[in-house]
């Protein structure tokens, strides 16, 4: 819900590779999700917007694991991007996120 419109490939095209060569799958993709889920607590955001972060991250699973296709439903309301506080918050939400998940034994050989 951000101001920038992402222009990249879609979720499904970008992972196939990793979840037919490295074995993605749902457990591994919860363990991501938790550990989003924990980044964003550790930096204070409340539980409202981490559970609709979540619920995000979980509206792209089929895609990312190259599942049965879905749609998302979007929140009423300010986005969650403003409510986390733009650009320069979201930045460090994934450079943390991003440490986590490289320390993370069960996920980590899916981003090296």
């Amino acid at each position: 819900g951000g101001p920038e419109t992402y222009s990249g490939q879609s979720m499904r095209n970008v992972h196939q590779k990793i979840v037919d060569e490295k074995g993605l799958c749902d457990t591994h993709y919860n363990v991501i999700v938790d550990l989003l889920e924990k980044t964003l607590w550790k930096l204070g955001v409340c539980e409202a917007d981490i559970a609709e972060a979540a619920r995000i991250a979980n509206s792209v699973r089929d895609d990312v694991l190259c599942k049965n296709n879905h749609t998302v439903q979007p929140v009423s309301g300010s986005t969650l991007y403003a409510r986390l506080g733009g650009e320069a918050a979201i930045k460090a939400v994934v450079e943390i996120f991003y440490d986590k998940v490289l320390q993370d034994t069960y996920v980590a050989h899916f981003f090296t």
